[in-house]
């Protein structure tokens, strides 16, 4: 996890000044802290590492589980692999992502959607052949929605090996 807490508060203050209300640019439903602002910031977060949360070292064989489907301890195991730091930070994310599936009839975002969201965040394929990226995108999206399972079922921890 290459980004410090100055990274982190420098990208909140461009995010919140390119979204201030004082700005011309401002869509009127902006005007308030939404919950897009901080999605936003996350997504910006993780797509600024230099390396995924979840490396490139186990990207195939997060494809390997994500399209086995109904794999979810091997997605817990695969992650107890990673650094504390890179474990810590993806646990925190996945179990923010579960909790926010259980009011799925609210948010019409339940596991399969939050992992079509995230996992090109999470996980990102180390290729510059959009052919393999777009054939990899649904495996990429098995495996995030399997570490949310995971969660959900009660299979990690910051620990999880």
């Amino acid at each position: 996890f290459e980004m410090d807490a100055a990274g982190v508060k420098a990208a909140a203050e461009s995010e919140l000044s390119r979204n201030s209300v004082d700005s011309p640019k401002t869509p009127a439903m902006m005007v308030s802290m939404t919950p897009l602002i901080p999605a936003d910031l996350l997504k910006q977060l993780l797509r600024s590492m230099k390396e995924p949360i979840i490396p490139y070292s186990v990207y195939d064989r997060c494809l390997a589980i994500g399209r086995k489907g109904d794999s979810a301890a091997e997605a817990a195991a695969l992650m107890g692999e990673l650094r504390p730091a890179n474990r810590a930070t993806l646990y925190t994310v996945i179990s923010f992502l579960a909790e926010l599936s259980k009011a799925h009839d609210v948010t019409q975002m339940g596991v399969d959607n939050l992992a079509l969201v995230l996992a090109p965040n999470l996980l990102k394929n180390p290729s510059d052949d959009p052919l393999l990226f777009a054939a990899n995108s649904g495996d990429e999206r098995g495996f995030v929605g399997q570490l949310i399972h995971a969660q959900l079922e009660g299979l990690l921890t910051m620990e999880t090996s």
